[in-house]
C-alpha cells in the first residue's frame, strides 16, 4: 500500500513538473517571437538596404556583383508610367504657382506705383509741352526768315519798276531814262519777266511764311493742352495723396508679396521633389 502511494506521489511530482515547464514556456514565448522578429528585420535590413518593400515604387536591386549593371534596377512600364505622370502634375502645378506669384507681384508693384508713375506722367507731359513751344518758336523764327526775304525781294522789284516805269505802265509813256536820256524800250520785255519772277517768288515766300505762322499756333495749342493734362494730373496727385493712407497701401502691397513668396516657396518644394524623382529614377526619364 505504501508503494502505491509513493508512485501516485511521483505522478504527481512529474505532473507538477510538466506544468511548471509549460507555464514557463508559455511566459518565455513573447521574448522568443520578439527575439525571432529582430532576427528576420535584420535580414530584411541587409537584403532591402532598410528600405520599406512598396509595390509598384520600390527599386530592386540586384547585389550579384557578377550581374550585368545595366540591370542592377529594374523598373517595370507601368511603374516609370505613374512616375512620369506625377512629375507632369508636379511641373504644372510648379507653372501655377509661379504664374500667380508673378500676378501677385505685378498687383503689389502697381499699387505702389500709382502716385510715381502720375507723377511721371506730369513731368512727361510737360517736357513735351516745352519741346513744342520750342517747336513753335522754331517755326516762328522761319516765318520770319521767309518773310524777310520776301521783303527783300520785294525791295528788288520795286527797284525795278522804279528804273522801268513805262514797262509797268507807271511812267509818262515816253520809255526815256530821264538819268541818261536814253530809250530802255527794248528792255522792257527782260525787265517785265524778272519783275514776275520776282513777284512769284515773293507770293511763295509769304505763303510759306503763312503756313509756317499756322503750324506755330497749332503747336502752341498743343503745348497748352498738354500743360493742361499735366496740372490736371498734378491736382488728382494731390487728391489721393490727401485721401488715401499711403501706409496702407504699403501694408497690402506687402501683404501680396509675401503671399506671392508663400507661393513661390510651395513651387520650390514641388521642384525639388521633382529633382528626386529624376535623380531616383532616371531610367523613366531617358530621352
Amino acid at each position: 500500500m505504501r508503494r502505491i502511494n509513493k508512485r501516485s506521489q511521483a505522478f504527481v511530482e512529474y505532473g507538477l513538473l510538466i506544468v511548471v515547464l509549460v507555464a514557463a514556456l508559455v511566459a518565455m514565448r513573447v521574448y522568443y517571437t520578439r527575439a525571432l522578429q529582430s532576427k528576420f528585420r535584420a535580414s530584411a535590413d541587409v537584403w532591402g538596404e532598410g528600405e520599406q518593400y512598396a509595390k509598384g515604387i520600390t527599386v530592386i536591386s540586384n547585389t550579384d556583383s557578377s550581374s550585368d549593371p545595366a540591370e542592377d534596377l529594374i523598373i517595370d512600364r507601368e511603374t516609370c508610367a505613374s512616375i512620369q505622370a506625377q512629375v507632369n502634375l508636379l511641373e504644372e502645378q510648379i507653372s501655377n504657382l509661379e504664374a500667380q506669384a508673378k500676378d501677385l507681384e505685378e498687383s503689389a508693384a502697381d499699387s505702389l506705383a500709382i502716385i510715381p508713375n502720375l507723377r511721371q506722367q506730369v513731368a512727361d507731359k510737360r517736357a513735351e509741352a516745352v519741346a513744342k513751344e520750342i517747336e513753335a518758336n522754331n517755326k516762328r523764327s522761319e516765318s520770319a526768315a521767309r518773310r524777310s526775304d520776301a521783303a527783300s525781294k520785294q525791295s528788288a522789284l520795286d527797284a525795278l519798276r522804279s528804273s522801268y516805269p513805262d514797262c509797268f505802265g507807271l511812267g509818262d509813256g515816253t520809255y526815256i531814262d530821264p538819268f541818261t536820256g536814253e530809250s530802255y524800250s527794248a528792255q522792257c520785255p527782260g525787265a517785265q519777266t524778272a519783275a514776275s519772277d520776282l513777284q512769284n517768288e515773293i507770293n511763295s515766300l509769304i505763303s510759306q511764311a503763312d503756313g509756317l505762322d499756322s503750324q506755330a499756333a497749332a503747336l502752341d495749342q498743343e503745348a497748352a493742352d498738354l500743360r493742361f493734362d499735366a496740372q490736371i494730373l498734378e491736382d488728382a496727385i494731390d487728391h489721393l495723396e490727401e485721401n488715401t493712407a499711403i501706409d496702407e497701401v504699403e501694408a497690402q502691397a506687402d501683404l501680396l508679396n509675401a503671399q506671392a513668396q508663400e507661393l513661390r516657396d510651395q513651387a520650390q518644394a514641388k521642384r525639388d521633389s521633382v529633382d528626386n524623382y529624376k535623380e531616383s529614377y532616371p531610367d523613366c526619364f531617358v530621352d
